[in-house]
């Protein structure tokens, strides 16, 4: 033990998980209508009281990576900013119409590779900290409690898909599997994870419907080579993550986190009950409820990499086929040593052949006759299997799986293939990041709020001095500030970063390192050639500026990468400057004269720089963010010049609820964001008579509204 914590000691920091089936909204109001939250209230069920209350718990967590399953694209599109703002970074499901899984983690972790699957979506995320990989799958099983065979298949798929990974482009060190199973923790799920494969004789337990056996197909399954722990298993049989009528009803635990125990190792759990009072609110008011958001509770761990992480990157969680993997020769050997032992006839063995044999591919659509016959082939299986014992039903189904695994084995690539596949793959991958690279859109500037002090310099240059590129209305700049939204648009501004990918953790510790007070002072007012421009000669006048803050913003940025990639925004001395105006080049020399006086009026005046912006017009994304490390960031999506503000009332009673509830009264009132304290400029006050309880109650007329 002593020699464990001394190497727990210098390993790298935990790792915690929190995965969550929040109930998509979609569900809530199905299932409320139809009567299967017995218990809950048509409060309890809206998106407006649940989302706020679950990003509130994810955010308490602090969890390195957040599994979450039942998210809609509504659902994600609310969560991300808000778990964004907190330093997440998330990817949502693809090719599912229905409320699917999402996984968001912190910046510690990258996103290494992704599969999406049907019911499950599956992650390798590189931890920094570790210099180590992680496979993450996160889970949302067939939901039918008989369907044991189909959530089995669908873990196995998940997983082949995270081996063939780790063998081909994502080499991992461990993996988690969590999320809800819709299986309890003596199913067949749990049984495929910690035993490989599923035991004949297991039993699926939960729902009404009381224990039953699952399907013998479920046996034949193709194995799995992780070596898998649970972080609940079976210590407490009264635990439970799933209960929609409370105590009333069905209650048990569906959701589950297992993990690889030879590289990670689970030091605490996450409480599913947090008191006595929280597990009697659940099973009083069920779920979800006041006690809880979703039908589901969130369940969580922290998982510690065993001794040295780095050796443990070292040696796949799972490895790849070795030279000494079963041969397709043996498999079909075993295939026909145990076909002789279940069918004694050789015309029944021929028979099994014949209707297990898959007909050769074609192409297109296949035909009627096709179908037909694969259905009779289907039939006649289904009948050999029934009339067979229950030692002989085994070992044809695992018959059959042997010679799927041969012919699976047979179209492998070597282990050369193998590499020559991985060395392809990661070129392309390296050009694919590369054009991704030349393609960022995304940039970052500050508006600026100086139209005073820009009109003193654009005021000497005569209107016919200025240059006008094709399709230039004018070659001043506008004296407002650059808006902060999602489309081009003109204005005075500073530019501060290019090539900026996305709004993410690190350009928001960027913007926290830039010293306050941040501003901009004027260094110089100066008239230069424009270099980019070479057909014609044109100079710029404009505005240089020197801005610790903005220096400390770009050295935090640029720090991450390599030289080669820098690319920052300069032509003209400074931290920065301001474009004012573009003149031709015969008109250089009377620009200067006539800027002389105004200079030593201008340097040294200091600019406010309260934010700057980031702003990705293809992919219509803006944010502004503060500067300092007491920032707080938000997102902006659609600049707006008036709010209204509505406060409905309607009817209600002291001790019962109305049904229905009516709106009573509509004040409004319209404000103009002009200013911090933004003037009221109208307002709308009716009320409006109830007809299903036209009489109000004392409690819903204060003497304030009488």
């Amino acid at each position: 033990e002593a020699v464990q914590r001394a190497a727990d000691a210098q390993a790298a920091p935990d790792l915690t998980i929190l995965s969550w089936n929040i109930l998509a909204q979609r569900w809530a109001d199905q299932c409320f209508a139809g009567g299967e939250y017995p218990l809950a209230t048509a409060h309890d069920m809206l998106w407006s009281n649940r989302c706020p209350r679950i990003v509130a718990e994810l955010l308490a967590s602090a969890a390195d990576v957040i599994l979450l399953q039942e998210v809609d694209g509504a659902a994600f599109n609310e969560l991300l900013p808000k778990l964004t703002a907190a330093g997440y970074d998330g990817l949502h499901q693809k090719g599912n119409a229905h409320p699917c899984n999402a996984t968001f983690w912190k910046p510690r972790l990258s996103l290494v590779w992704a599969q999406h699957r049907s019911r499950t979506l599956s992650t390798i995320l590189h931890d920094g900290l570790a210099s180590a990989s992680v496979a993450i799958v996160n889970c949302h099983l067939e939901g039918d409690p008989r369907a044991s065979l189909k959530r089995v298949q669908q873990l196995q798929s998940a997983l082949e898909g995270v081996r063939n990974a780790g063998s081909l482009q994502a080499p991992h060190a461990s993996l988690v599997v969590a999320g809800d199973f819709n299986s309890t923790a003596e199913g067949a799920v749990a049984a495929y994870l910690s035993f490989g494969s599923v035991p004949q004789g297991t039993r699926e337990a939960w729902g009404l419907a009381g224990s039953t056996a699952v399907p013998d197909e479920v046996s034949a399954v193709a194995a799995h080579a992780y070596q898998l722990q649970s972080v609940y298993g079976l210590d407490d049989p009264r635990a439970f993550s799933f209960a929609p009528s409370g105590r009333r009803g069905w209650h048990g635990l569906l959701d589950h986190i297992w993990y690889d125990g030879r590289h990670l190792r689970c030091v605490s759990r996450r409480q599913l009950v947090a008191s006595e009072d929280h597990l009697d609110a659940l099973l009083t008011m069920g779920m979800p409820s006041a006690a809880s958001p979703s039908d589901h509770l969130p369940c969580g761990a922290t998982l510690r990499w065993a001794g040295d992480a780095a050796t443990a990157a070292c040696a796949p969680a799972c490895a790849a086929p070795t030279d000494s993997s079963p041969t397709p020769e043996h498999m079909l050997a075993e295939a026909a040593e145990l076909l002789v032992n279940a069918l004694p006839s050789e015309a029944l063995r021929t028979e099994w052949v014949s209707v297990t044999t898959p007909p050769p591919p074609c192409k297109g659509k296949p035909s009627a006759e096709a179908l037909a016959a694969l259905a009779v082939q289907r039939t006649r299986k289904e009948d050999l299997l029934a009339q067979a014992s229950p030692e002989a039903r085994a070992m044809l189904l695992r018959v059959q799986s042997l010679q799927k695994e041969a012919r699976k084995a047979a179209s492998r690539p070597t282990a050369e293939q193998q590499r020559a596949k991985q060395q392809t793959t990661q070129a392309k991958m390296q050009k694919k990041a590369a054009a991704k690279a030349a393609e960022v859109a995304g940039w970052c500037f500050a508006p600026l709020d100086m139209a005073e002090l820009a009109s003193a310099a654009q005021d000497v240059v005569d209107d016919h001095w200025l240059w006008h590129r094709a399709g230039r209305q004018s070659g001043k700049t506008p004296l407002e500030p650059m808006p902060a939204s999602a489309t081009k648009a003109a204005g005075l501004h500073v530019t501060v970063l290019l090539r900026v990918n996305e709004c993410g953790a690190r350009l928001r510790a960027a913007c926290a390192a830039a010293a306050q007070p941040a501003t901009l002072t004027v260094s110089a007012v100066f008239v230069e050639r424009v270099a980019r421009i070479t057909d014609e000669e044109v100079w710029c006048i404009g505005l240089a500026f020197a801005s610790p803050a903005i220096r400390a913003l770009r050295d935090a940025w640029l720090a991450a990468l390599p030289r080669e990639a820098w690319l920052t925004h300069c032509p003209y001395a400074g931290e920065g400057h301001a474009s004012l105006a573009y003149v031709r080049g015969e008109y250089r020399e009377a620009a200067e004269r006539r800027l002389a006086p105004i200079r030593a009026r201008l340097v040294g005046t200091a600019i406010p720089l309260p934010h700057v912006v980031f702003q990705d017009a293809r992919h219509g994304l803006c944010e502004q963010i503060p500067l300092g490390r007491e920032a707080r960031s938000g997102f902006v999506r659609q600049d707006y010049r008036f709010v209204a503000i509505l406060d409905f009332e309607k009817t209600c009673e002291r001790d019962a609820v109305l049904s229905p509830q009516e709106i009573i009264e509509v004040p409004t009132l319209l404000l103009e964001l002009s200013s911090e304290a933004p003037p009221l400029v109208a307002e709308f006050h009716e009320h409006v008579r109830p007809t299903r309880h036209p009489q109000l109650s004392a409690f819903c007329t204060p003497p304030a509204h009488r």
